[in-house]
Order: C-alpha cells, then sequence, then structure tokens
C-alpha cells in the first residue's frame, strides 16, 4: 500500500544538505562553481515536478532515488508492504500484486505505484474491520521489527476516509492496529517467510505458497 509518511520533509532535508554541502567544501576540494549551480538548477526542476504532481505522482517520483539508494529504506519498505500483504491473505482479501521499486514502477509506466495492491474496488460493510487491519498491518509491522513506525500516514488517510460515517473513527484504527500487531505476533515464521520471497520479487502465487507451506508445518 503506498506509503505517505514525512517524506515531504526527507526530501527538503536532502536537498538543503546537497546544497550545504556543496557550497561549504567545493572551494576547499576544488570543486567547480558550476556544481552547485547545476545541483540548485536540477533540485528547481525536481521540485517542479513536485509541485505539479503529475496526476497525484510527484511525492513518489521524487522519493524514488532515495527509497532505492538506501538499504535502510528498502529495508523498512520491504518489512512494511509485507505486514499488509500477509494480513490481506490471512483475512482473505485479494492482492492484485505488488512492487517494491518506485523506479521499476515509472519504467512500466505506473508512476508512484509502490507497495501492495488490495481489491478495494467493494468495501462492503461487513469486510470494512478486515480491510482497516489490512491497512493497518504495514504499520504494525514496522513496530514489530524496528519497535518504531516511519511510514503509513496513506494508510491511516484510507482507513479514516473509510470509517469516516461511523461514530469514532480514531477507536477503529487504534482496534485495527491490535488486531494487526496480533496476526504478525502469531504467523512470525509465515511473516518471515514472505519477507524473504518479496525481497526477491517473487510472484503473487510464490508468496501464497511460502506462507501455506509455513503455516502447514505449524499446524504438524
Amino acid at each position: 500500500m503506498n506509503r505517505n509518511s514525512d517524506e515531504d520533509l526527507t526530501l527538503l532535508a536532502i536537498a538543503i544538505f546537497t546544497l550545504s554541502m556543496s557550497v561549504l567544501i567545493g572551494p576547499a576540494i576544488g570543486l567547480s562553481p558550476l556544481i552547485p549551480t547545476t545541483l540548485t538548477a536540477v533540485l528547481l526542476g525536481l521540485y517542479g515536478i513536485y509541485a505539479s504532481g503529475w496526476g497525484g505522482q510527484g511525492r513518489s517520483i521524487l522519493m524514488a532515488w532515495w527509497q532505492e539508494a538506501s538499504p535502510q529504506q528498502r529495508d523498512r519498505l520491504l518489512h512494511h508492504e509485507a505486514g499488509h500483504f500477509l494480513a490481506a491473505y490471512l483475512l482473505g482479501i485479494k492482492i492484485v500484486g505488488y512492487n517494491l521499486s518506485p523506479i521499476a514502477a515509472a519504467k512500466q509506466g505506473q508512476l508512484g505505484a509502490i507497495g501492495v495492491e488490495v481489491d478495494v474496488d467493494r468495501v462492503m460493510p461487513d469486510r470494512l474491520e478486515r480491510y482497516c487491519t489490512v491497512w493497518m498491518a504495514g504499520i504494525a509491522a514496522e513496530e514489530y521489527i524496528y519497535q518504531d513506525a516511519k511510514g503509513g500516514a496513506e494508510d491511516i488517510r484510507q482507513l479514516r476516509n473509510a470509517t469516516a460515517h461511523l461514530p469514532n473513527p480514531e477507536l477503529h484504527q487504534r482496534w485495527a492496529l491490535l488486531r494487526a500487531r496480533t496476526l504478525i505476533a502469531e504467523h512470525q515464521e509465515a511473516y518471515q517467510a514472505l519477507v524473504l520471497q518479496m525481497q526477491q520479487n517473487a510472484t503473487v502465487e510464490n508468496c501464497y505458497a511460502a506462507i501455506d507451506l509455513t503455516l502447514s508445518n505449524k499446524t504438524i
């Protein structure tokens, strides 16, 4: 599921850090004055892409480089999305596909299409609780692995939109997070097996098979 946390601040920090370092250490290492100028032009151009949105996908395009270049970011993304995948599968919600590389998605013409995609065309009232659990499972997975969560703002937005007609959406969010935490804690082996499959960009069917194998071994 699409991530949308503190990425705007991350982009700003990257831009400021890059420009500051090029200006400060440039003269000391013989860096051409053209370099900071070029960087400024590039970053302004990227900001233009961000501001225009390209159909709402500008931020995802700008974050692509950061996510691809940072092993820590890639690892968090993997574990976050594996949480969504596992919860959806265990709760009987169809998984359409997943993509952990924003750059690969862009090459396929799917700008910003990153994460696990589940069938949300018909969120029936009797299945709303399951979808809420799936939406919160990414946060639950990050907390399970890292003791904190940096992604999930977009997941919370989806949950809040789906429960806006209910008396207390925040209560549904808290219960959904608790259910997601319980699912991941009770199926640790299946979760780790799924992470390994997704790390290798396995097909959805192979991910299903890895989960099923772990679950069957657990019952023996």
